[in-house]
């Protein structure tokens, strides 16, 4: 994180953790790991609760693992 954004009050639209996962329908959990891998947009500052980002820093990203997924039954599986 930039030393401009470290520390700098959010917005009162700013996006927390819980926000984004509410967004994707994904567990805060699953957000976290995202960020602890790089897999997400840097935050756009931090204050004393964590970190935080602007709604359109969120909404314009892909996140990881949204792609078209179909169940498979079991006629789609190979014979073993």
């Amino acid at each position: 994180m930039s030393p401009a954004t470290h520390r700098s009050r959010p917005p009162a639209d700013a996006w927390r953790i819980h926000d984004i996962g509410a967004h994707f329908g994904i567990k805060p959990g699953t957000v976290r790991s995202y960020r602890a891998r790089g897999q997400m947009p840097a935050a756009d500052g931090q204050d004393q609760y964590g970190p935080w980002w602007h709604a359109a820093t969120i909404t314009t990203w892909t996140r990881p693992g949204s792609g078209n997924r179909t169940p498979r039954t079991q006629k789609d599986r190979p014979d073993t």
